[in-house]
């Protein structure tokens, strides 16, 4: 049966915002960078509450916080997958994209980081033709 227990819940979000670079970040400044994400107002006391284990966020905003923080859903409500077992998806990080997913994201990167995929790209195009 699958738990959604608040303290393995924060031990997840905080190991998620680790891996983002957001490892640092309090309550306060937590409110203010997902501001935009969510339609009403997010509290500082609400991330206060996800990040010391004492709350869950509801399952829709749940969802946002795993696209925001590039995991699964499943993952970060419950922990591993199950039905994952000896996949190597078991901490989360790794989903498989959509081409709009995978769009949006170089979008959101700097013209620079967009250089590199596309030589990565290159690279890979070369390799399967070899």
């Amino acid at each position: 049966m699958l738990s959604n227990n608040p303290t393995a819940f924060a031990a997840r979000f905080r190991q998620a915002m680790q891996r983002k670079g957001l490892g640092s970040l309090g309550a306060t400044q937590l409110a203010e960078a997902l501001a935009g994400e969510f339609p009403d107002i997010l509290s500082v006391q609400t991330t206060h509450k996800w990040l010391n284990g004492t709350a869950v966020p509801r399952p829709e905003r749940l969802s946002v916080l795993a696209r925001w923080l590039d995991v699964s859903e499943h993952w970060l409500a419950y922990g591993p997958d199950p039905s994952l077992k000896g996949s190597g998806l078991h901490d989360g990080s790794a989903r498989t994209s959509s081409a709009k997913d995978l769009t949006r994201r170089i979008h959101q990167l700097s013209e620079p980081q967009r250089g590199i995929i596309e030589l990565l790209l290159s690279e890979f195009e070369r390799s399967a033709v070899a």
